[in-house]
Parts: C-alpha cells; structure tokens; sequence
C-alpha cells in the first residue's frame, strides 16, 4: 500500500482476574489474540509513522523494565504478520487501573478497578503529538514530587481533554510514577530498542486518523445534592463568606451546609462518618436556576435547584442525571472539594475553604488566611494571593453543595463478564486513594495451568484508565452545545477554555464512535 493512506488505528484491554497468578507467557499468548493482520501491516510498513500506547497496572510495573524483555515480545506478538523491517515508537505508563467499559459505568460505583493491560495502536504523528519534543522531558517533575500524567483527547479538533495523572511506583520499581517513550526497530527477526526517554507528560488523542468519525461525550459524576443552590454575596479567591439563603437572609457561607449535612446523615439512619463535600460554582453570566417547589423539574431538567424540598427529596434514590455536573462544568461551572469551613468567630465565621487547583500543573497554594486583617483590607491587599487562588467566589455566582451518591452501582448486579463492542470506546475516570492500604498481597500462585478463561477478560475496541488523583478537565465552551444539548454561554467567546478538576471517586468520561 502506498504511504499516503491513512494509517489504521486500533484499541483494546486485556483484564486480568488475578494479576499475582499470571506469567508473561501467558498474557502474551492473550496479546498475540489481537495481533496486527497482514493487511493492516502492509499498510503501515512503510511509513516508519506507528506508535503503541501501553497502559499497565502496578502489579504490571515491574514488567516494563529492559531485563524484563516484555515490551519487544509485546510488539513481536503483535505484529506477528509483519515480515518487513519496520520501526514502532512505544509509550508505557503506568495507570492506577484498567477504566470501566461503557456498558460497565453505572456498576463500576465501589468496585475495585481491573489490573491488566489497555492498548492502542496508530500512527505515531496523530496519536502521540510530539513524543519526542523537548515538552514534556522535565526530570524536575520528580523533586516536585508531581505524579507524570497523560492527557486523554478524542482527537486534536475534539474540545475535551483529561489530564489524568498516573499511579505511584515507587514501591514496584523505584520510580515515583512511570512514563516512559521509546522507538523500537524490527532487525533480523527481533525489536531493538534505539531511544528511550522518561517523560513527565504526554497527550494522547485516542481517535486520531479517523477523521469522518463522529463520537459522542458523556459524562457521569455520581453527585447528590446536599443544599439548594445559592447566591454568593462576597468572598475572595477560594474562600466563600457569606450567601444568599432566600427567605433565610444573608448570613455566613457554612450556616446552611452545616444544617443540611446534620439532616443528610440523619436520613441515612444517624450513620456518622467522615464525607467528603464537594461545591458546584457557576458563574453569574452563565447560571440558570429552577424555581423548585412548584414543579417536578419537568420544565428545565439542568437548572440549578434552589428549593430545600425538591433536594432532599433527592437523598433517598440514585440520581438519575448523572451527567448535570459534567454539563455545567462544560458551560463554565467549577466543580471543587470544600477544604474546610464552619467554626471561628467574629469575620471568620462561618467561611469556606474551595479547593482552587483546576489544572494539574497548578501549584497547590496554602489556604488564604484572614488572622489579623478584616475581610476588606485582606480584599484589597492581597490581590496577588488570591490570584494564586483563583477566582472560585465571586459575588453573584451560585454554590450548591453535593456528596457522593451512595445509590450509585448498588444492587446492579455482578460486572459483565466479557464485553467485546461495537467500534471504539475509550473512558477514564476516577477512583478513591488506596494510599493507605497495605501492599496487595498474592491473591494465588503463578501456574501455567490455570485456564485462561479465570484469567483473562478481552475488551476489543475498548481503551482507558483511571485515576486516584483525580482528573482534571478543560473543554471548549465552544462544544457546549453539541456535548449538552444546550447553546452556548451568553457570554462564551469562540475557544474560550473552562477548567476543573474531579476527584469525586467513580466519576467517568465517556467517549465512543457512533
């Protein structure tokens, strides 16, 4: 085939069931299951342009290492065809988990994440956007103690990104997090590695080369209402001081969540424990509220709830409109934890600590503290400060207040077995910190003669991972009205950018080929 077609482009994840009981043999006798076709081959051989993206598990880590050889009898299984010399670049990275397939989303709520292995191949200019630019290359991530992470695109002209970042190996093979570029060359029978690079970033734009392909972006982020939405009358950077309540007056930014999460916890049967709070911001240019009592919400699904009843009536089933955050956000809303609030007396009562970090490379800044000073000296003095902050509380914008909705994925039955789909898939996602568990342990002893079916689960057409760090965001308001139904903010400006960042556990990005 002549080298200006179109390279192809290929995705899908290989599960395993019990990560500590497999050896490499095995896995890749599973790999070689999708193995590159001779056609497929012919068409790429000559223009030196593939890449392969290899997402893998902690349990994995170790794998990746030269005296491993995993990688080169990864690319030889898979282009097992390919009888022309032939060089490959290859990105590693080592994720927290496998992410969920589409199909799996709503029950993935509490379920562990899979082990294993997701893989994409296609051309390395349009898949891997500057692998090998100087951007990216920083050892300094390390004394940062930043985690390296990728960021996940549909491809260069779709408006969402997610920057995800990766697992901690430290305790696997030394390393604080693994990514990892290399370029492979196919001589006499076997890869030979000729570069390799650490990386501390890289984009990765997953539907890249198929360019009259048309997807659709779902998000779902298990959020339940915990107060009606709320005027912010003053604040500074990321602290919120006082609120509108309605009917309630102004009074402090705390008075109303406290009472509401007291009534929560109640409804749940007095269950005390630590629940994280998570705050909705929507700017004043762009809100729209939902005058609740009066209506079932028929009349405007995503508007902003500001009736006490229409929410707690919430508290007590799933949430079926899983996708109102990711829409907001989409508009220009900031979805962030409350770091602290309530207490103190006098101008600090009752303020509240959002969490300001909305991109990942963003410094995480101490809270801003007003000891010493009034509210509005603080207002003019430390305008720089709160520029590090953000700009989260600004008068006239709404704050509503969510938890995470303990009905999501409950009674929904056990994980579907084996998935194969329809097309591409591709979804990342988030998951709760394990950083204070102990080491898993061996779950089984390697053996070659465990069946494969009680091993492995394929997932073709399907790539993704998640993240117990979070994600973070950034979308074109340009795209709100294709990704929410709805148009454009009133005062959105072609290819503005909106940002934020979701660590709300069992929160996905979905997208797939329609």
């Amino acid at each position: 085939m002549g080298m200006g077609m179109e390279p192809l482009q290929r995705s899908f994840s290989l599960a395993v069931k019990n990560p500590h009981g497999v050896t490499i043999r095995k896995t890749l006798n599973q790999l070689a299951q999708h193995s590159f076709k001779r056609p497929d081959c012919e068409r790429n051989a000559n223009n030196q342009d593939q890449a392969l993206v290899i997402l893998a598990t902690p349990s994995f880590a170790t794998w990746l290492n030269d005296d491993a050889g995993f990688i080169p009898k990864t690319l030889r299984h898979l282009t097992s065809n390919l009888d022309q010399a032939a060089e490959i670049d290859v990105l590693v990275a080592v994720v927290d988990g496998l992410s969920p397939t589409p199909s799996e989303v709503p029950q993935a709520n509490g379920s562990s994440p899979n082990e294993g292995f997701s893989i994409l191949h296609g051309s390395q200019s349009l898949v891997l956007p500057g692998l090998w630019s100087s951007e990216g290359h920083s050892p300094a991530v390390r004394t940062q103690e930043l985690l390296s992470s990728i960021t996940i695109s549909g491809a260069p002209s779709q408006a969402t990104e997610i920057t995800l970042p990766l697992a901690s190996t430290l305790f696997q093979n030394g390393r604080h997090s693994t990514l990892q570029a290399s370029k492979w060359r196919f001589e006499n029978g076997n890869f030979i590695k000729v570069r390799s690079e650490e990386k501390s970033q890289q984009t990765i734009n997953v539907f890249s080369g198929n360019k009259t392909l048309e997807l659709e972006e779902l998000s779902r982020i298990p959020a339940t209402p915990i107060t009606p939405a709320r005027r912010i009358v003053s604040g500074l950077g990321n602290i919120v001081r006082r609120v509108d309540f309605g009917p309630d007056g102004v009074g402090p930014a705390s008075r109303e969540l406290e009472a509401s999460m007291d009534a929560y916890l109640e409804s749940r049967n007095g269950a005390r424990t630590n629940i994280a709070v998570y705050a909705l911001i929507v700017p004043a240019d762009i809100v729209r509220v939902r005058e609740a009592e009066s209506s079932t919400g028929s009349e405007d699904e995503n508007g902003l709830l500001t009736g006490r009843t229409e929410v707690e009536a919430l508290w007590h089933a799933p949430n079926g409109n899983t996708g109102f955050i990711g829409d907001w956000i989409k508009k220009g809303a900031t979805f962030c934890r409350v770091l602290s609030g309530g207490g103190g007396w006098g101008l600090k009562q009752g303020l509240l600590s959002l969490d300001p970090q909305t991109t990942y490379n963003q410094a995480n800044e101490p809270s801003f503290s007003f000891m010493g000073v009034s509210f509005d000296e603080a207002s003019s003095s430390s305008l720089s400060s709160s520029s590090a902050l953000g700009d989260l509380a600004k008068p006239d914008a709404y704050i509503q207040f969510f938890v995470a909705d303990p009905h999501q994925g409950q009674d929904q039955g056990e994980r579907v077995k084996s998935n194969a789909t329809d097309g591409m898939t591709t979804v990342v996602g988030t998951v709760p910190s394990t950083v204070d568990e102990m080491p898993r342990v061996s779950e089984g002893l390697i053996s070659d003669n465990i069946p494969d079916e009680d091993l492995f689960i394929h997932h073709v057409g399907h790539f993704g991972a998640v993240s117990e760090s979070g994600m973070f965001v950034e979308s074109s308001e340009a795209s709100s009205a294709s990704f929410s139904g709805n148009s454009k903010s009133e005062s959105g400006s072609e290819g503005h950018m909106v940002r934020s960042k979701i660590d709300m556990p069992y929160s996905f990005y979905t997208w797939k080929t329609l």
